[in-house]
């Protein structure tokens, strides 16, 4: 019996002030197209939905041992699939991300978000892809051992070559 592909979704392809901006576009497009305006409706709900409905994520086949990132519009993933080769491990990595919001008076907010990912490395280490992004320690552990388990790949603490450029300056 074949095993269901695993689907990660990563992020939305837009930064978050400007996916709320497309669910307001998909609210106004459909009192538009409720008020008659069919054509300006249609076109406003799929600005909105374009920019509050696409994302990104890591789509994995374990039967066949390859993968694919690929971008979501309305459901549909586009991307192409590749073999496993180019990344024999896999790693829990601390994730932290963080965009700023500025306003036309300049004040600015800097929202940091924190977390794990689970993210599938080249033989140097220097190559990453992330294939999953959660809360807890614990759960990527998990994540990464199954998925270890599941794949090709070996569970590896990150450990990247340092190089004697890198060797120097921190002396």
């Amino acid at each position: 019996m074949a095993s269901p592909k695993i689907t990660n979704r990563l992020s939305s392809a837009f930064p978050p002030p400007l996916v709320v901006f497309g669910y307001i576009f998909l609210a106004g497009g459909l009192y538009l197209l409720l008020s008659g305006y069919l054509i300006a409706g249609l076109i406003i709900m799929l600005i909105g939905g374009i920019t509050g409905f696409t994302f990104n994520g890591v789509q994995i086949n374990p039967d066949k041992k390859v993968f694919r990132e690929y971008s979501s519009y309305f459901g549909i993933k586009i991307g192409s699939w590749r073999d496993f080769s180019e990344y024999p491990f896999i790693t829990v990595m601390i994730l932290r991300e963080s965009y700023t919001i500025r306003t036309r008076t300049l004040l600015e907010s800097k929202v940091t978000e924190e977390g794990y990912k689970v993210v599938l490395l080249n033989h140097t280490h220097q190559k990453k892809l992330t294939i999953a992004k959660v809360k807890g320690k614990e759960i990527a552990l998990e994540m990464a051992n199954d998925l270890a388990s599941k794949l090709p790949v070996e569970y590896a603490d990150y450990n990247p070559p340092i190089s004697a450029q890198t060797r120097a300056r921190r002396r």
